[in-house]
């Protein structure tokens, strides 16, 4: 198992997680033009995981495959409520001031990559319990239901972020452990950018 992140699999997992949460930026950038760069960066991600989150759940009962053309429908409709709906169009202004925040997540983002640089994995066994189901969902190409192969009993566990990191790896050539470890650089910088934003709005 590698060690460590390559920088071409680390470009390749974030263009891929960027074309599953893109409509929402898009929509984000649009709408909420007049709030700080900050603020849409952070409201689009985490509104654009949810969505993605959602959608591969419902899909991922059919089955997988049916997925890409789902996500071109995705675009396509983004690009009709793009032309039609009104909307602001101002111009993207970064600013310290306003910013900072931009900055606090790219430091909470080096600091939980720099670690994870020479592991393989977290340390515990449950990045493993959950990779096991990230490579059952890349095997089956549908979001399990039981335990199979280690047993034969259904599954009542959600795997809806499971799907989205196999798709991910799937969609960038990535082996799951390490999508699944950007998570703990990716997920946390998120955290404490909206938690900071949260106490600057109270």
């Amino acid at each position: 198992m590698q060690t460590g992140f390559i920088f071409s699999e680390f470009c390749w997992a974030f263009a891929a997680y960027a074309m599953l949460v893109f409509p929402a930026f898009f929509l984000t950038r649009k709408y909420f033009s007049a709030s700080s760069f900050s603020l849409q960066f952070i409201a689009a991600n985490i509104w654009g995981i949810a969505l993605a989150v959602y959608l591969i759940s419902i899909i991922g009962h059919f089955g997988f495959d049916f997925f890409p053309y789902v996500l071109l429908l995705c675009y396509l409709i983004l690009l009709v409520i793009l032309r039609k709906l009104p909307g602001s169009n101002s111009p993207l202004i970064l600013s310290w001031k306003n910013d900072y925040i931009l900055a606090l997540m790219l430091l909470v983002f080096i600091v939980r990559m720099i670690p994870l640089m020479f592991v393989d994995l977290p340390h515990g066994t449950d990045p493993s319990f959950h990779l096991v189901f990230i490579q059952k969902i890349l095997n089956e190409h549908v979001t399990p239901a039981n335990w199979l192969p280690f047993e034969e009993i259904p599954l009542n566990y959600s795997l809806g972020m499971h799907s989205f990191i196999a798709l991910v790896a799937d969609f960038s050539g990535v082996v799951p452990h390490q999508i699944f470890k950007m998570g703990f650089v990716l997920f946390p910088a998120l955290a404490a950018g909206l938690i900071a934003t949260l106490v600057e709005k109270i």
